[in-house]
């Protein structure tokens, strides 16, 4: 037997907000369907920002982990004299230690280009994000609520 949804103003059955599946909308009393489409599309385009944010943030912190090492090996190169060893898949070479240290300040570099470089990717995703909760609250406050009322429904 399918239920009915419970929240207040919809009378279907198998409703997604009170765990059903038929259709979906909000507690808040305003579902995706209502929308208008620009606004779904930004809603979408919203989501989308906030997951390119979290995967630059976590390249973000693989390149921050690669510059640590990095470092590392360059001040055990510094302190060598003559020949380092290096992997090279899973294989040691014998390297000689200036060599090593030229081609690791350029690996540095190359890291610290990538992370400006995602730094730009989070700074406009952020931005987009900002841009399109201003648009969201507008649209909400136009509905005639705000987000202590709407909560409190």
């Amino acid at each position: 037997m399918a239920k009915t949804c419970s929240t207040e103003g919809c009378s279907d059955e198998d409703c997604g907000s009170c765990g059903s599946a038929g259709h979906s909308h909000s507690k808040r009393g305003v579902g995706m369907d209502s929308l208008p489409e620009d606004l779904k599309k930004d809603l979408m385009l919203a989501q989308q920002m906030q997951q390119q944010m979290q995967m630059v943030a976590m390249q973000k912190a693989q390149f921050s982990m690669q510059s640590a090492e990095t470092d590392r090996a360059l001040e055990e190169c510094a302190k060598a004299k003559g020949m380092c060893y290096r992997f090279v898949g899973s294989v040691l070479v014998p390297k000689d230690a200036k060599e090593l240290e030229k081609e690791l300040k350029e690996e540095k570099e190359m890291l610290e280009v990538r992370v400006k470089a995602l730094e730009k990717q989070e700074k406009m995703a952020k931005d987009k994000l900002d841009e399109l909760g201003k648009k969201f609250e507008r649209f909400q406050r136009g509905m005639g609520g705000d987000s202590a009322s709407v909560g409190a429904q």
